[in-house]
């Protein structure tokens, strides 16, 4: 299991209780990624279509017309409950809570908001930089589209 630069594994306070981590092996890494992409790109790419509409070109983040529904309806579509419960302890299976190994079923037994806390760091640490990459990638990519537009629009008139 690989850890942290300094030999040690990541750490973190989860509602009280501690939890000690590794990164996923490159090979077990990569199948959860692509796992996760299935369900959360499709959805990811409505967000960042709505984010640079036109309608939404002079709003602030907070103010902008985005549609949930159609993201959440793309998010439910990609969803397989057998998958997902897996992906989850596949993601918790390198955990440690309290010094013991995460015992899924007893440990999260009305702890769904420390089993999603749990998740969430997980994914971070062994996500973050791509999934951050691909947004900003797309995002990138959308603006220089609109200014593209903006451009030849005001060329034209």
């Amino acid at each position: 299991m690989r850890t942290q630069e300094n030999g040690t594994p990541f750490e973190k306070i989860i509602c009280g209780n501690e939890y000690n981590t590794f990164l996923l092996s490159g090979t077990r890494g990569t199948e959860i990624m692509l796992k996760l992409s299935k369900i959360c790109l499709p959805a990811l790419g409505i967000a960042l279509d709505d984010v640079m509409a036109p309608k939404n070109s002079k709003k602030d983040i907070l103010d902008m017309d985005i549609s949930l529904t159609n993201i959440s309806e793309k998010l439910v579509e990609s969803m397989d409950v057998q998958d997902n419960l897996q992906i989850i302890k596949d993601l918790l299976t390198p955990c440690t809570r309290n010094g013991k190994p995460v015992d899924f079923d007893f440990d999260y037994r009305g702890q769904y908001k420390e089993m999603f806390e749990a998740i969430q760091w997980v994914i971070e640490i062994n996500y973050k930089d791509f999934f951050l990459s691909l947004f900003k990638e797309k995002l990138t990519s959308r603006l220089k589209e609109v200014k593209k537009k903006i451009a030849s629009e005001s060329r034209t008139t």
